[in-house]
């Protein structure tokens, strides 16, 4: 994967809406392999408003939506796996990015294009 297209995932991730526009989320690529790890940024939690940290899981896992469907406009099949690693709370999603998609889905272009 190239850094261009790297990029353009990620701008489309976090265009996703998160609580009171805070992006609670970081981004990584683990450099040996093609998977995207997505991270909870607790310092960038809303405690006031969202005391158990739901809105941090449903904003992060807008980005994720996100992700999935810009991985999807040029032909990837995103992998993704939820909470790959338990000793890890704040590792919520794990996106691998190196398979091509065998099917096209049809509201996907409509999806890309919305974000």
């Amino acid at each position: 994967m190239t850094t261009i297209a790297l990029a353009k995932l990620v701008s489309a991730a976090v265009a996703a809406p998160s609580i009171h526009n805070s992006q609670p989320w970081h981004f990584r690529l683990r450099p040996e392999t093609s998977m995207l790890e997505v991270r909870a940024l607790r310092e960038r939690s809303v405690p006031v408003t969202d005391p158990q940290g739901r809105a941090l899981h449903v904003s992060v896992g807008a980005a994720v939506l996100n992700l999935r469907v810009a991985a999807r406009h040029p032909g990837w099949a995103p992998e993704v796996r939820l909470l790959p690693d338990p000793a890890e709370p704040d590792l919520l999603a794990a996106v691998e990015l190196d398979q091509p998609s065998l099917a096209t889905l049809p509201a996907n272009a409509e999806l890309f294009e919305a974000i």
